[in-house]
């Protein structure tokens, strides 16, 4: 009876689904960026399958959706980079910095962005929930400070 009840259990332990075992979050430290600042996400992968996880081999393993909030998605400029192989020990977080800006064509709005973790070992994918950011525009007339400067009354201070 014992053994029937362990071996019932560890069935059902081995046919978990990948997305209770390895989770994927988008993390930042602000919502509200504005357009051509930097927009620094950190998208946090844990492993919980008992087993070493390991990505970044190319620059598919991690990929964003990012859509406005009627569910339009936004126009990609090019691929983020992302590749770097890392490995995941299981009960371990890794976390990957990207800078999203340079890579969407962003207009002031709000937004949804997904990541996306492709495990080519396990032939799955697992997404995050959905992070919410704002981007806007810096008004026309706003001083630019650089380092206690104001750049737009000395044109040649950068040069």
């Amino acid at each position: 009876m014992k053994l029937g009840c362990l071996s019932g259990v560890l069935a059902l332990a081995c046919g978990l689904p990948l997305h209770a075992q390895v989770t994927v979050e988008v993390a930042q430290d602000q919502e509200q960026f504005l357009r051509d600042e930097a927009l620094p996400l950190s998208v946090r992968v844990t492993n919980r399958s008992g087993k070493p996880l390991t990505l970044g081999a190319d620059d598919s393993w991690l990929v964003f959706t990012v859509e406005n909030m009627d569910g339009s998605v936004v126009g990609k400029l090019g691929d983020v980079p992302v590749q770097g192989t890392f490995t995941v020990k299981s009960s371990q977080t890794a976390h990957r910095l990207v800078d999203l800006m340079p890579y969407y064509a962003w207009k002031p709005g709000r937004f949804r962005v997904v990541a996306t973790v492709k495990i080519r070992e396990w032939e799955q994918e697992v997404s995050s929930p959905p992070a919410r950011i704002e981007v806007g525009h810096a008004e026309r007339g706003e001083a630019r400070i650089y380092f206690g400067k104001d750049v737009d009354a000395d044109p040649d201070f950068l040069r």
